[in-house]
């Protein structure tokens, strides 16, 4: 396997991260990952044959242009911010994990809370922990201080929230018993930034974003958490249980990404007017309209645009995509497109990027 200076030269890492981190200061306005679509380590139950392949992986990427700093993706399914309190994990027929709930009503959740009143939480039996070892696993492998790696699959407040508790009775608890949520929510919140915090200290400093979307973004900027909850709540509900604790973990860890897979456009003033501290957010194309979402938010936060199955079927192709967001982009959107390698077409759509930079 070729060495990690080999595949990444110091050269070319500093000059990868200059460029981003001009782009996330809003002094560049386009920047392009181009790596493979799924590694094929992710999610792998064999935690000694997910570092061989993560290895080999992120030396297979070395090949490909664009700006693209080498991060180990922690990805141990979307179960892990909630799996931590002890739900039963289940496969579906695809492997895919969930998590059975452990909280069925406001009482379950107090009782919930009254238990874990004054304890620590125990990273390392968790898969935040078997992150940080994979982590050094695949640094040993690789014979590297340089790689960087992403929290685990870091759901928000409502989402891990709604993978504890039976979401049908969650959402009527809003209405029927706000303060047991609020509570609840304040807890899961703590619990996540924790989570975060540990991740940090034990990568030392190294943390780089979620399992997706495929950026580079250094905890001395800011984290990534997934937030896919905003689409089913109505705005006054976001507003009540949605914003307030995702502005508390962006003021904690210094500014906050988002991705979302759904509509969100009618929380566009929660996210603009709160007080949230966000860098960015990703539009998936066409759930959400990217030009309301550049005329909302100018040039004070950064796009991944990304077309969803639909999207593609309206627009044909990717590249279409790509030219579709360089006609609508504002003179000071910034943009920063993930390009899968895989696709027959990435070279193309590498050019059409390239016709904004």
């Amino acid at each position: 396997m070729t060495r990690f200076g080999e595949a990444y030269p110091d050269s070319r890492l500093e000059a990868t991260k200059k460029h981003l981190r001009a782009f996330w200061e809003g002094k560049v306005k386009t920047a392009y990952t181009c790596v493979t679509q799924e590694p094929y380590y992710r999610q792998l139950r064999d935690h000694a044959q997910m570092a061989v392949n993560a290895a080999e992986n992120i030396i297979a990427n070395s090949k490909y242009p664009g700006h693209y700093v080498p991060k180990l993706i922690c990805d141990f399914g979307t179960v892990s911010t909630a799996s931590f309190f002890g739900g039963e994990i289940k496969y579906s027929a695809g492997f895919l994990p969930f998590v059975e709930p452990i909280i069925r009503s406001p009482e379950d959740a107090l009782r919930f809370l009254d238990e874990w009143e004054g304890k620590d939480f125990n990273f390392w039996d968790a898969d935040a922990g078997s992150g940080i070892r994979l982590f050094r696993d695949v640094s040993e492998k690789l014979q590297t201080d340089e790689l960087y790696c992403t929290s685990v699959d870091f759901q928000g407040p409502l989402t891990t929230s709604a993978l504890l508790w039976e979401q049908t009775d969650f959402m009527c608890s809003m209405y029927e018993r706000p303060e047991v949520v609020h509570k609840f929510l304040n807890f899961v919140t703590d619990y996540l930034i924790a989570l975060l915090r540990f991740t940090i200290k034990e990568s030392g400093g190294r943390l780089s974003g979620n399992v997706w979307p495929f950026i580079w973004l250094p905890d001395d900027v800011g984290v990534c958490m997934t937030e896919d909850y905003m689409p089913l709540l109505s705005a006054e509900i976001y507003a009540a249980f949605g914003a307030p604790y995702v502005k508390r973990i962006s003021e904690e860890l210094g500014g906050l990404f988002l991705h979302c897979c759904g509509n969100f456009v009618h929380q566009i003033g929660n996210l603009r007017d709160t007080g949230i501290k966000l860098l960015g957010m990703e539009i998936h194309y066409p759930h959400v309209d990217p030009a309301a979402i550049f005329d909302a938010f100018g040039g004070d936060i950064a796009f991944v645009p990304y077309a969803s199955i639909s999207g593609h079927t309206k627009l044909n192709t990717t590249v279409k995509f790509i030219d579709y967001i360089r006609e609508i982009r504002r003179a000071e959107t910034r943009l920063w497109f993930i390009i899968h390698a895989e696709s027959e077409d990435y070279l193309e759509q590498i050019a059409a990027v390239e016709k904004m930079m």
